[in-house]
């Protein structure tokens, strides 16, 4: 058995695109692709290594009682419950692992499931996406967040919490169930995009919007995200897209707010959390009260 890193800075991308004929892609995982075995330490009954079965390699601890699910499995189940509940004729997958593969995520569009978002200065294409990620050592829960793309600047687009489902690695944790609670949340989707279309008509002046952002969050980061939605607002025009855009380019893209890089994170697990984040911000009180 080989210690290895579990929690390095850098991760592993790949991308596949495939219609509805290429049912064999579906069994397909690239990186993620391997099973995993659980260890008891030598040093106490109460902890258990978390093993590589391809290459031996041991990619975290965690407690005796911890139950895991391959990323095979899970990313199976997830995609099991999308080709039934959307029948979609192209999709496109993007896998990506870190941590030695300890922590994975699957990025899938649907790029005929699309629709449009238009304001007085701008036009958007948009199309449904789905993420879900989990890890074989519990350093995250397994998580469900759905949503749109922004094709115009490739903004990820969540809706709010009622788009996120997450529930820990516990003894009473149900694959089954999960993905069927996901599946459930999909067929949902369609509402996206005239939510956003409302957003978009939605007007607001510049005060409002800086005083919403100050309200929502930290005073350092309500002014970076100010001057995100004024760059927003120069495309899309004053109104509540603008401000939205700006939050998922906060999730999405690095260009704008930077990612610190920690031994303890990765940026792409970063990039993810930032997407719950945003999830917070839309169901807000004060977003709420402007977009009403």
């Amino acid at each position: 058995m080989t210690i290895g890193n579990a929690r390095g800075v850098s991760y592993v991308e790949q991308n596949n695109k495939h219609n509805r004929l290429d049912s064999n892609m579906m069994n397909t995982y690239g990186h993620a692709e391997f099973d995993i075995d659980y260890v008891t330490t030598e040093r106490s009954d109460k902890h258990k290594y978390v093993i590589r079965t391809d290459t031996d390699e041991c990619i975290g601890m965690v407690n005796s009682t911890y139950t895991g699910t391959s990323h095979p499995d899970y990313f199976g189940k997830m995609r099991e419950q999308w080709m039934n509940t959307l029948q979609p004729e192209k999709y496109d997958i993007k896998t990506r692992t870190a941590g030695n593969g300890a922590w994975a995520l699957e990025t899938v569009t649907f790029p005929d499931l699309k629709g449009v978002v238009e304001t007085k200065k701008h036009k958007t294409e948009t199309a449904m996406q789905l993420n879900y990620w989990h890890s074989v050592n519990g350093s995250t829960s397994n998580n469900f967040v759905g949503g749109l793309i922004d094709f115009f600047c490739t903004n990820g687009m969540v809706t709010g919490d009622y788009s996120v489902l997450k529930k820990r690695n516990t003894k009473n944790f149900d694959l089954s169930t999960f993905a069927d609670k996901a599946g459930g949340m999909i067929a949902g989707y369609s509402e996206h995009n005239a939510w956003c279309q409302r957003l978009a008509e939605k007007e607001v002046h510049l005060d409002q919007i800086d005083s919403m952002l100050e309200s929502m969050m930290p005073k350092r980061k309500a002014e970076k995200m100010f001057s995100s939605v004024l760059q927003e607002t120069n495309v899309r025009g004053n109104n509540m897209w603008a401000v939205y855009s700006a939050m998922t380019q906060y999730a999405t893209h690095s260009d704008r707010f930077e990612f610190r890089k920690t031994n303890n994170d990765t940026q792409v697990q970063r990039q993810f959390n930032r997407n719950l984040e945003v999830a917070k911000w839309v169901e807000h009180p004060s977003f709420l009260e402007m977009a009403a």
